[in-house]
């Protein structure tokens, strides 16, 4: 754990602007050791670094809105480009000359395009797209009256002509807003062919990242290699080049640029609840503050992250081909109705923290939702469940369709604590069922004994006496603690520590 938080934070302190999907992951981990650490030294540590990773992180990089952005940036770290704010022509500063496929290859070129109507029959004069069914097609037009690109599949059915296309995904943009010329069919899988499409990070001339980071927010291109030295974007370029602000590094992803993916959301917040509870009686403040950000992530799931059409989550919001989903699906952003069961599979990871804020807060809202959110993953047609089923459900661990081992189950009951929703909504863990326990004792040259008592919650309760036998308080709820002796001589010295052991709870 120790390992996980120096690697992670170091480089955290170089590069403020972080990725929380990152980072999540190790903020858990730190908040199990600041939990339940036995060495008191190593859990106050871990307890401290809690604190200090709200102030570099979830604190200030939290959205008004509860969302967290991403910030990753990956991409071609070998070559630094030069670019002029307003211009579409990127020129290589450094690295080896451009391969001609280094912005994806094309499977269709020439001809103009228009689109009709019904925003998915695509016609071209002078084209041929024979060949394109399931390909993407990158188009360029405009949205809310600003440059805009997007990504979308070539439909299987009706079968392309040379002149004529469907697409899976429908156009978002602006009606008749779509350019001619600008546009682009790829030959290969998405997946495999180059820098398809890309958004930028500022870089120093040398290639090395300013701190702070800065990452494009605006929007997404696709490129062409028109020399060995030079890219032409789809669009001019619009981040802020001013100042001497030139060098640019581009990254590729399926969701290029800025913005949310949802199903990440609920990792952090579980990081977060898990943070608040290793700080309860720590420090309150951040314990609440860490609470806070964890329920403001929950509003902003059910206010921005969920599809109204499918009762799931989006897999992308936010992201510059991720605008305007009120059109779906959405190429790799969100599926239409048809897709409900799939996209319920990404509530999955959000259960603990929809738990969590309900215990939180108690308000009867957020247990309605939690039932809602619960039940659209988990209720299936002919079984007997508290609420009718609407036919779809989170197909991820279910018989009728499991295809995903054992991450699913880590998916789904590990990091997504989907087990936790059941005993939430009935008020959380019951009270404390106290038992006095009799402890003998030999003490030797001591005068008195200091007993600590671990539960399995973590929580550690000291006991002191001067006599055999001695008097300790155990949970029964929690089964046995573990029990270390320290005798202290009469000036409170400690003369000799037992190892820890098991101390049973008595039988009813």
């Amino acid at each position: 754990m120790n390992t996980c938080y120096e690697s992670t934070y170091a480089w955290i302190q170089d590069a403020p602007l972080v990725d929380v999907r990152e980072v999540a992951y190790c903020q858990a981990f730190t908040a199990l050791q600041a939990k339940l650490d036995p060495n008191l030294e190593q859990k106050t540590k871990a307890q401290k670094r809690l604190i200090t990773s709200y102030k570099w992180i979830w604190g200030p990089q939290q959205k008004q809105t509860g969302n967290y952005v991403s910030n990753l940036i990956e991409g071609d770290m070998s070559r630094t480009f030069l670019s002029t704010r307003g211009s579409d022509t990127f020129k290589l500063h450094r690295g080896a000359p451009l391969p001609a496929d280094y912005c994806g290859e094309a499977l269709v070129k020439g001809g103009s395009i228009s689109l009709a109507g019904d925003r998915t029959t695509i016609t071209g004069v002078g084209t041929n797209f024979v060949g394109s069914a399931g390909k993407v097609i990158f188009l360029r037009g405009s949205l809310e009256g600003q440059p805009w690109s997007m990504a979308a599949e070539i439909a299987a059915s009706p079968v392309p002509t040379e002149t004529r296309l469907t697409l899976v995904h429908p156009w978002r943009g602006d009606v008749n807003s779509i350019s001619a010329s600008k546009w682009k069919i790829l030959k290969a899988s998405i997946w495999n062919t180059g820098y398809h499409h890309m958004f930028f990070g500022q870089t120093k001339a040398s290639g090395e990242y300013p701190n702070p980071q800065v990452i494009d927010e605006d929007n997404w291109y696709w490129c062409e290699v028109t020399s060995p030295t030079t890219l032409t974007l789809d669009k001019p370029y619009t981040g802020d080049t001013s100042d001497g602000k030139i060098y640019r590094r581009p990254s590729t992803q399926n969701l290029a640029g800025r913005g949310s993916q949802p199903f990440m959301q609920g990792i952090a917040a579980w990081a977060m609840n898990l943070s608040a509870l290793a700080l309860d009686g720590y420090d309150s403040v951040a314990a609440s503050l860490y609470r806070a950000s964890a329920d403001r992530v929950v509003d902003w799931l059910w206010k921005d992250g969920r599809n109204p059409a499918t009762k799931g989550l989006f897999y992308g919001v936010g992201f510059s081909n991720c605008r305007n989903l009120t059109l779906l699906p959405a190429f790799e952003c969100g599926q239409g109705r048809g897709g409900a069961s799939n996209e319920r599979a990404y509530n999955v990871e959000n259960n603990g923290a929809i738990a969590a804020k309900y215990l939180n807060q108690r308000k009867a809202s957020d247990l309605s939702a939690g039932d809602a959110w619960f039940n659209d993953q988990f209720s299936r047609e002919g079984f007997a469940s508290p609420l009718p089923s609407d036919g779809s459900f989170a197909e991820l661990i279910d018989s009728c369709c499991f295809a995903y081992g054992e991450k699913a189950y880590g998916q789904v009951f590990g990091i997504g604590q989907s087990h936790q929703w059941p005993a939430a909504r009935l008020g959380g863990v019951d009270p404390p069922v106290l038992v006095k326990v009799d402890v003998p004792m030999e003490f030797g040259a001591a005068v008195n004994a200091r007993i600590s008592i671990t539960a399995p919650s973590s929580a550690i309760t000291k006991f002191t006496c001067a006599a055999s036998p001695c008097q300790v308080v155990l949970d029964r709820r929690q089964g046995s603690h573990w029990l270390q002796t320290e005798f202290l001589s009469k000036n409170g010295d400690v003369v000799s520590r037992s190892e820890p052991r098991l101390i049973h709870v008595p039988a009813l």
